[in-house]
């Protein structure tokens, strides 16, 4: 079979079935809440703030592709139509997965906060912090909706993370990761779920969607620190 980069993040994500019927999908948000103060003395107003929300609403996208094959093809081949559906199967979860990822206006990094990290001689301990600040971040908008817990990068990047040597180690040690290390290697296939973890827990997925083409000399590439249960995938 040819080479795909496939759906590694869209695996992880939280799976929703897609609605039977219509071309949108709406998400009702609580964009004004209530509100708690202290009563003034006995007998007083209480704090009343109308609760509100927005709605979010996605549209409904189809990813679709097709295949002629000629009657001969089908007559005296050997697996002909195993190997072109898997192909097209291939196709399909890597557009898929790459839409999630780099759609404009409403793909991940489109919307994502940016940490900005440029360096001509990067090392993985200046990394690191970049992407604990990520995950500040994102737990900082969610609080106890949901918290940080997949790291989603190129695996160039994460063979580079794994190259990198330390005399240094983290402050505070996640439970079951050696003090002495930067995480650890489950030496997982490609796609076939976590590759591993870094110091503090958070889960690595290694996925070729993401571009490696970015910044001035267009050879950045883009790490994603998301919570998957707020990683919503409505699929037929």
């Amino acid at each position: 079979p040819a080479v795909a980069a496939r759906r590694p993040f869209a695996d992880v994500m939280t799976k929703l079935p897609l609605p039977s019927q219509g071309m949108t999908v709406n998400i009702s948000r609580i964009t004004t809440a209530t509100s708690v103060a202290l009563q003034a003395s006995e007998n007083t107003a209480v704090s009343n703030t109308d609760i509100d929300d927005t709605i979010l609403t996605e549209n409904v996208q189809t990813a679709a592709g097709q295949q002629t094959l000629s009657r001969q093809a089908l007559d005296r081949g050997t697996g002909i139509e195993d190997v072109v559906m898997m192909d097209l199967q291939r196709r399909y979860a890597t557009t898929l997965d790459s839409t999630i990822v780099n759609q404009a206006t409403t793909g991940l990094l489109a919307v994502a906060t940016d940490v900005a990290y440029t360096d001509a001689t990067p090392t993985g301990a200046e990394l690191y912090p970049k992407i604990l600040g990520a995950a500040a971040g994102s737990e900082a908008a969610l609080l106890g909706q949901a918290s940080p817990d997949v790291v989603v990068m190129h695996s160039r990047r994460w063979y580079w993370l794994s190259k990198e040597m330390t005399s240094t180690w983290p402050m505070i040690a996640q439970q079951g990761i050696p003090t002495q290390a930067a995480g650890v290697n489950y030496a997982a296939r490609y796609g076939s779920g976590f590759r591993g973890l870094l110091p503090n827990g958070l889960a690595v997925v290694v996925d070729n969607n993401l571009p490696t083409n970015l910044g001035a000399g267009t050879n950045e590439d883009s790490i994603i620190v998301v919570p998957t249960e707020e990683s919503f995938l409505w699929e037929d």
